[in-house]
């Protein structure tokens, strides 16, 4: 997997991505606390590093998330 060498070389960008993907993966698999974590860990390094189209695309999954296990 690749995360692990995202974090190595500090590439926070594709490090948040590559949660975000697995985010959704989970979310389709209806893990949705699983997911849940991988978005709010996604948006806390898009929020770090100043990404806020990449930020919106995390909440927005968050909330469908959230809206899928009965949350919202």
């Amino acid at each position: 997997m690749c995360l692990p060498i995202f974090r190595e070389v500090k590439n926070r960008e594709n490090e948040g991505l590559t949660l975000f993907r697995m985010g959704e993966s989970k979310q389709r698999l209806q893990r949705y606390g699983e997911a849940a974590a991988l978005f709010a860990e996604a948006i806390a390094i898009f929020r770090a590093i100043g990404s806020k189209n990449f930020e919106f695309g995390a909440l927005t999954a968050l909330a469908k998330t959230d809206r899928d296990r009965g949350d919202l």
